[in-house]
């Protein structure tokens, strides 16, 4: 479920597979000269992300109950309006519980709200969650 950064140009990023990257991963960080004089390529809209945030985030999302929320599943608010999208997800063996990552606007992006996503022709509440999804536990 890692998102992999391949390939950068002027206006996209590709992910491993050849997805594109949604907008909340095209954050750029030029130097601080660069900022002042805004003298790169699409200046205004990377120094307005950086200013302003990105309109969305990348989540952590923990569907309830054993089924797993699969790429491609849309995530809805409780009115039913689709708000984003899952990216991966899959079974976590570590959790024994289904674990998803996908892109919601921000203001859904609060760890521990609650959205719905249909898995297997069921609306299914699913709760987003601080990633990692389980901690690291090792001493460096």
């Amino acid at each position: 479920m890692c998102h992999t950064l391949t390939s950068l140009n002027d206006d996209r990023i590709l992910l491993v597979g050849g997805r594109e990257a949604p907008n909340a991963a095209k954050k750029a960080a030029p130097g601080k000269r660069r900022k002042t004089a805004k003298d790169f390529p699409a200046a205004e809209a990377i120094m307005g992300r950086l200013l302003n945030g990105a309109p969305t985030k990348r989540v952590g999302i923990r569907p309830d109950g054993k089924a797993p929320a699969r790429e491609g599943t849309e995530i809805t608010d409780k009115t039913g309006r689709v708000i984003g999208r899952i990216t991966s997800g899959g079974f976590g063996p570590t959790l024994n519980a289904p674990v998803a990552m996908g892109y919601l606007p921000t203001s859904f992006a609060a760890p521990g709200a609650i959205v719905f996503a249909e898995v297997r022709g069921q609306r299914l509440g699913v709760r987003i969650a601080p990633m990692p999804f389980v901690p690291n536990t090792y001493k460096r």
